[in-house]
């Protein structure tokens, strides 16, 4: 048997509940990644749009979050594992 992670998309609502205030110490974190992904392309509109978020407002930083991130529920899927139909050989 093999444990595949399957990626199920789900909308931003979806995720466990958390307190605004947890947003808000998340905001940290994702300060701090930003100071490194912010100078690549695909991240640089993304951070420069996070400076102009309220970090005390764990509402507003839900929001930023939600509209610029896809949420996804991760679910561990069992397989069968498949076998080389085809036979080694020797040199």
């Amino acid at each position: 048997m093999e444990t595949r992670a399957i990626y199920e998309p789900i909308v931003f609502e979806m995720l466990p509940a958390m307190r605004a205030e947890d947003w808000s110490a998340a905001w940290t974190a994702f300060l701090q990644t930003c100071r490194a992904l912010g100078k690549r392309d695909a991240w640089r509109d993304v951070c420069t749009q996070a400076e102009r978020v309220d970090p005390a407002s764990g509402r507003h930083v839900q929001t930023f979050f939600a509209s610029r991130f896809d949420a996804y529920r991760v679910l561990a899927r069992r397989f069968e594992a498949r076998r080389n139909s085809t036979p080694a050989t020797s040199a």
